[in-house]
């Protein structure tokens, strides 16, 4: 088991902060890239989950979807990879979503 140092409990401090410090901003990345990733499980028709609804959340998802897409499309029926595209994908769709939050509340902010 490895050894927890002051660098690494530090540096593990630094992202829960960054975490609690933007939760909105987490929730509605999780959100969107979970629904991403049901749609690319959802690409085939005979995928368990295919309807209707399958292109308008390909349209919606698309941004963060394109690389676990492609894999869908390239291997076919294997789940497991487009789990591990969707969690890379997720980190910097959280950061940017919240930079996006933190932009739009320094502007609001200094309206006032």
């Amino acid at each position: 088991m490895p050894s927890l140092n002051k660098h690494s409990l530090h540096n593990n401090m630094k992202i829960y902060n960054y975490i609690k410090k933007n939760t909105l901003a987490f929730w509605i990345s999780i959100v969107y890239v979970a629904l991403g990733g049901v749609v690319a499980c959802s690409l085939y028709p005979e995928d368990p989950l295919h309807g209707s609804w399958f292109k308008w959340g390909f349209l919606f998802t698309l941004p963060v979807n394109i690389i676990g897409f492609a894999h869908r499309l390239a291997n076919g029926k294997e789940y497991y990879p487009v789990v591990i595209i969707q969690v890379i994908v997720f980190v910097p769709t959280f950061i940017l979503v919240a930079k996006l939050i933190a932009k739009k509340r320094n502007k609001n902010s200094t309206r006032k």
